[in-house]
């Protein structure tokens, strides 16, 4: 029983080791902000994703809403969409 419980954790841990961080990304479009936070495995393939359009007055207020974003990610707060 332990064995199977072991061989669980480390399947589980190499799945979450093959996905690397949470990235961000910004576009600014008109007075619109849109970030975009996407996961990519070892390879380079986007494996889940965030797109969101906010309102923006400036680009550093639409740098400060990704971090923000970025973070409710981490958290737990907001998840990506697996694809």
């Amino acid at each position: 029983m332990k064995k199977l419980i072991l061989g669980g954790l480390l399947l589980f841990s190499v799945s979450i080791l093959a996905n690397t961080a949470p990235d961000t990304s910004v576009s600014i479009v008109e007075k619109d902000c849109v970030i975009v936070v996407k996961q990519t495995n070892l390879s380079g393939e986007v494996v889940a994703a965030l797109i969101l359009t906010v309102e923006s007055s400036s680009e550093a207020d639409c740098k400060q809403k990704s971090d923000n974003v970025l973070k409710a990610v981490e958290k737990g707060d907001l998840k990506l969409t697996p694809l």
